[in-house]
């Protein structure tokens, strides 16, 4: 499953259907196509019945050729047999909730700083802002340096998102990260297919890189 036990980096396109409009799901299943391992359904202004028949549309398309986690809500998960995403603030899930979660859909928390908490049930964990972005504006981001801190004090793998593109993917898979997550990098392109294919290259092209170390001896 693409993020558990992988020597590829994990690239997660998280939805927003504002800012797709009616290409949303279009753009959806050209990214999977294309080498998106890991779906995240992010549209928290939604009301749990349309948030759930969203999903359900989405599972349908992405027909089992990647992870779909949807963002907080346990009900959808829970109904869809799907993964979860919880934001670094939500409360931590009980033993009873994480057991009847399919075992074996991703289950991923976001964090922000090396003390965080998550459960044990976690297979990522998902870091940001790495970079400024549009979706966190006037908010500093917390820079490549933070990521390694907190990549290099996990055995779970760190995810990076914010502000991530394919001028700057590399730079977060050197810096420690198991995978990225982008919203715009893939939305708001003119061609998600090709969108997609070069953050895929430039992600695994970063991860076949030697040491830092080795690099600066050369």
């Amino acid at each position: 499953m693409a993020g558990k036990s992988t020597d590829r980096p994990a690239l997660m396109l998280v939805t927003d259907r504002l800012r797709a409009g009616e290409a949303l799901l279009s753009i959806v299943e050209v990214a999977v196509d294309a080498g998106v391992d890991v779906v995240q359904i992010r549209e928290k202004d939604l009301l749990h019945a349309d948030l759930l028949a969203l999903a359900h549309r989405i599972v349908s398309i992405v027909d089992g050729r990647a992870s779909v986690v949807v963002n907080s809500d346990v009900d959808v998960a829970l109904n869809l047999n799907i993964g979860l995403h919880l934001p670094e603030a939500a409360p931590m899930l009980s033993d009873w909730l994480a057991e009847r979660l399919n075992p074996n859909a991703l289950v991923g928390r976001s964090i922000h700083s090396p003390r965080a908490a998550f459960e044990n049930c976690v297979h990522y964990l998902l870091f940001g802002h790495a970079f400024t972005t549009s979706s966190k504006l006037g908010q500093r981001p917390r820079g490549l340096d933070t990521l390694t801190t907190i990549a290099g004090s996990n055995t779970i793998p760190v995810w990076a998102s914010g502000g991530i593109t394919a001028d700057n993917a590399a730079s977060v898979i050197e810096a420690g990260a198991s995978g990225i997550a982008v919203v715009g990098a893939i939305l708001d392109a003119p061609d998600a297919r090709t969108a997609t294919r070069t953050l895929r290259s430039e992600i695994d092209r970063a991860a076949r890189l030697p040491p830092a170390d080795a690099r600066t001896k050369k």
